[in-house]
C-alpha cells in the first residue's frame, strides 16, 4: 500500500500547484496527499486535510525513528503550512513553489509552481518533524 501511494503520487508529477485543489488537474501540497489517499480508497470525497490538520492527525515520530516511504515531514514556523511525502532516503515530493495566490494552472506556469520532487526533508528551513501515514499504517506495512 506505501509504495502503491508513492506511485499515485509520483504519476501527478509536473502538474500545476494551485492553492486549495486536490486534484487531479492540479493539486496545493496537502490536496496532493488527499488525492493519493483517495484514490487507495483511505479517506472519503468529503474528507479535506489542510497540512497542519495533517500533523495534528497523525503521530510524530521520535527523534531516531526511521520514517517509512509514505510518511509526512510537515514545514511551518507557528503552525505547520506545508506537506511533504517521503518517497525514499533522499527524495520526498510535494506540489509546490506556490502560494495563497496561485490560483489557477494559468499563475501556476508563470511562477514555475508544480508538483515535484525535492532531495531530503531537510530542503527547507521550517522543518517541523515527520509524521507516521496514519492511513497507511492502518494497512499495515505492505
Amino acid at each position: 500500500m506505501r509504495r502503491d501511494f508513492v506511485q499515485i503520487l509520483l504519476s501527478q508529477i509536473g502538474k500545476p500547484y494551485v492553492w486549495g485543489s486536490n486534484g487531479s488537474d492540479g493539486f496545493d501540497c496537502s490536496g496532493l496527499m488527499v488525492y493519493a489517499l483517495r484514490v487507495l480508497g483511505l479517506i472519503t470525497k468529503h474528507q479535506d486535510y489542510s497540512a497542519d490538520d495533517f500533523r495534528r492527525l497523525c503521530v510524530k515520530l521520535a527523534d531516531k525513528e526511521r520514517p517509512r516511504i509514505g510518511d509526512f515531514a510537515v514545514y511551518g514556523k507557528n503552525k505547520a503550512t506545508h506537506i511533504v511525502a517521503i518517497v525514499d532516503d533522499n527524495r520526498v515530493i510535494s506540489a509546490s513553489g506556490g502560494d495563497s495566490t496561485c490560483t489557477s494552472v494559468e499563475i501556476a506556469r508563470r511562477k514555475g509552481a508544480a508538483v515535484r520532487l525535492h532531495s531530503g526533508i531537510n530542503y527547507r528551513p521550517d522543518f517541523l518533524g515527520v509524521y507516521r501515514n496514519k492511513w497507511l499504517e492502518r494497512q499495515g506495512n505492505q
